[in-house]
């Protein structure tokens, strides 16, 4: 992974879009220490022991990150907007950059790699579903949407036998 100007030396990713609250630490190459706990509440309050501890475990002193990474969305409105105030906070202390990430970018990368392309879907808690295509490289195929599922599913790219869901 390229970070900002270069190799990532470290990177601090936070997730509270949906119903968990996760931290990794990333070098580059290897995720150095992470931590995820199911919850459906108290984001706001877990977050940053969260962050401490994961910080701790990987040994990555602060000034050895290059950025902060907050998912972006979609998910819980709350938990988006504290993951991206944490998010925002220490890369301001720490004097970096953020990296936005939406949430069904984050599920294409934790994907197994495979040779159809992949469609990314999360629950809207309606009766429209969000969704994304990407290719077997896990580039994004188009923009993330909420809709039906037939309709996310006639969006799949053309000339392709199967798919990855």
């Amino acid at each position: 992974m390229a970070g900002i100007g270069g190799p990532v030396t470290g990177l601090l990713a936070i997730d509270c879009s949906a119903g968990a609250c996760s931290v990794a630490v990333f070098d580059g190459a290897t995720v150095l220490a992470a931590a995820h706990t199911a919850m459906q509440r108290g984001h706001a309050e877990a977050l940053m022991p969260m962050v401490e501890r994961v910080m701790a475990e990987a040994g990555l002193a602060w000034d050895r990150l290059d950025a902060v990474a907050a998912t972006v969305g979609p998910g819980s409105f709350t938990g988006v907007r504290i993951g991206l105030a944490a998010a925002r906070g220490i890369a301001l202390a720490a004097g970096l950059p953020t990296v936005p990430v939406t949430s069904l970018e984050a599920v294409a990368e934790a994907a197994e790699p495979g040779g159809e392309p992949l469609l990314v879907i999360l629950e809207s808690k309606r009766r429209d579903l969000y969704g994304q295509w990407f290719d077997p490289a896990g580039t994004a195929l188009g923009a993330p949407r909420a809709a039906p599922p037939e309709a996310l599913w006639a969006d799949r790219p053309s000339g392709t036998a199967g798919a990855r869901v």
